[in-house]
Parts: C-alpha cells; structure tokens; sequence
C-alpha cells in the first residue's frame, strides 16, 4: 500500500544534526534503523520489498540522506557535518537478500546503508556459501564487490555471534571479525553490531581496542553523541515486517462528538502507534505513544477534549511503533464532529 505524508516525528526529534569543533557542545542526533531480512518470508524481522521501498519513499520524500558509520564519526570529531536530515540504514546478520533485493533499492533512491556481518559464516565462494538461521549469508566475493559498488559497506556482528557480556573471551570475537573483513573483504571497516544487542562496559572497550570506531545497540530511540563513549553503544530504531490488519472506528460521547478510537489488531505482534493530526501537517493534536497489540486484541484510545480541533482538515494517522512510517490514515474530516466513519481499515497485508 503507498502512503503519503511526512516523517514529522522524525524531524522533531533531530532539529539541526551537525558537529562543531567543539565535539561536546554540539551533540550528533541521527536515527539509525536496523532491518533484518528483505524479502517474502514470514515473521517481524522480514520486511517485505514493497514495504522496504515504502520505507524508502517516505524517508526520500521527508529529505533525508543516508550516512554512513564514518561520516558519523568525522562530525563527531569535527572534521565533517552531516546533512540536515541524517539517518542510517543497517542491516543485521549479511543475508543474500541485501545484495539482491535492498542493494538495487536503495541504488533507486540514492540511498546507500552498513551490513553487519557475522564473519565465521561468509564463505569463501558460492560453492561454500553457509547459512545463519536458515538463510543464505553472503561470500567474502559478493562483499567485495558490493563495497566497490558504493550502494552498501560492512561492519562486524561478531565472528560466530555469540553473546559477548557473558562470552568468556569477548576480545578475540570482536578483534577475530575486525581482522576477517579488514583482510578478506579488502577494507578496513569502522562500525560493529552487538549480538544479541548485549554489551557492557568492557565488551564496548573491546571494540574500540579491536579497531572498530563505533558500535551500535538495539534500544529503539534516536541516537544522540555527546560524548566519545557514546559512539560505542549508538541506539538504533527495530524495523519489523510481518502481516497486519487494523480496524477501528470512532468513540463518541453523548453528543456525538469523537472523543477517541477502539480497534482491533490481527496478525503479528508489532509496536505502533496512533497519530490525529492536521492534514497540513505541524504538532500531533494527540497521540498514543509506542504500543503492542497481541493477535486479535482490542484497545481502545480516549484523548477527551483537545485544543485545536474544531477546526480541520484532520485525520488519524497509524504508524510504526517508532513514528517513522506511515503505515495508514483514516479519510480527511473538517472537525471532531464531523468524522463520519463508523469502522475503517487502517492498514493490512505484508
């Protein structure tokens, strides 16, 4: 399904993302998403690749500019700045499916984004090719040519993607991964991936000491650098898949007027959230904050009384659990008053 509308959300939090010379007095905002799989499986970390370009539509359309680990770093350090609207595109594990379904895509719109892959399992040939949890990973000979292309680069996972806060040589995985790229893929890479998303206060010492200049965590929320230990522990935005079907419709008071929103979620537990807000754009009017439904459960939404919304256009938007993408919206009302509807499918399919 093609949405429109702008990742407001987004813009809010960044403001005006850059580096002074001072490295403490201006911080680096920039929201880093991490994907998984691109393609037609199933569960919440395979995205579909029409949902992926969607994705990639949005954040094009709102003037975003994908940068990568070392661009970070150089703004961090004031040797660079970052765009206006920064943000980075990662993908965990080094699965084919990002040199045959992401890497065109984002080729497509300019886009380029980082592979974190789990060294131990990218083969030397196609002959050998191995799997992780199933699916085909890449070969040192695809990751070279996709880093000469430009579109995607690479960092490490880990060697074998073992917990590193309770794995008892931490150092050798991280360093072991750092040398594997910087020898077999022919680059010397500048960002790690935690597996598992777990870390502690000498496992992200040991990736620094292990030569990579940054690191990345799984906390969804903007990542903000204000300080040199910040770059090894950076938070990045889950971006899930999986098939959704929302219905709602209104909730009025004794005079009809709208005062909220019930519905009913069906299909894979993913966060979202709910949005009204005028269709012009600027402020929410109201939203729901982050939330997860279970498979055929119901919530409903009371906002009550709102200042500003006896005058429209208006709509209620549904978007992922980070606010990000729009996923769906209800049919333009002039006010309150007027919304009509009485039971709408917001959003469903893959």
């Amino acid at each position: 399904m093609k949405s429109g509308g702008v990742l407001f959300f987004l813009a809010a939090a960044l403001g005006a993302a850059g580096c002074g010379k001072d490295r403490e007095s201006v911080p680096v905002e920039i929201p880093i998403l991490m994907y998984h799989h691109v393609g037609e499986g199933r569960g919440v970390w395979w995205v579909s690749p029409t949902e992926f370009e969607e994705h990639l539509r949005q954040l094009k359309a709102g003037g975003y500019e994908t940068v990568l680990p070392e661009e970070v770093v150089a703004a961090f350090e004031g040797k660079g700045k970052l765009p206006t609207r920064p943000v980075m595109v990662t993908f965990d594990d080094g699965y084919v499916s990002t040199r045959e379904v992401a890497e065109p895509l984002l080729a497509r719109y300019g886009f380029r984004g980082v592979v974190f892959l789990i060294t131990d399992y990218v083969a030397e040939t196609a002959e050998a090719r191995r799997k992780w949890d199933g699916e085909p990973c890449l070969t040192w000979e695809e990751v070279r040519r996709m880093h000469q292309r430009g579109v995607l680069t690479f960092g490490g996972h880990g060697h074998t993607h073992a917990n590193l806060a309770a794995h008892p040589n931490s150092a050798e995985e991280i360093e072991r991964s750092f040398r594997q790229i910087r020898r077999k893929g022919g680059f010397r890479p500048v960002a790690f991936s935690y597996p598992h998303g777990a870390f502690g206060e000498e496992t992200w010492k040991a990736v620094e000491k292990g030569g990579y200049r940054m690191a990345v965590v799984c906390e969804d929320r903007i990542a903000r650098v204000a300080q040199r230990k910040d770059l090894f522990h950076l938070p990045r935005i889950s971006i899930y898949g999986g098939i959704r079907n929302i219905e709602g419709g209104w909730v009025r008071n004794g005079e009809g007027q709208v005062m909220g929103w019930t519905m009913t979620f069906r299909g894979t537990g993913q966060p979202f959230r709910l949005v009204l807000r005028r269709v012009e754009g600027g402020e929410p009017l109201w939203e729901s904050g982050r939330f997860r439904l279970k498979n055929g459960e119901q919530a409903e939404f009371l906002w009550g009384e709102l200042e500003g919304a006896s005058s429209g256009p208006l709509h209620l938007e549904i978007r992922d659990g980070s606010g990000l993408f729009l996923w769906g919206q209800t049919s333009t009302f002039n006010n309150l008053n007027q919304a009509k509807e009485n039971r709408t499918t917001l959003w469903q399919g893959k």
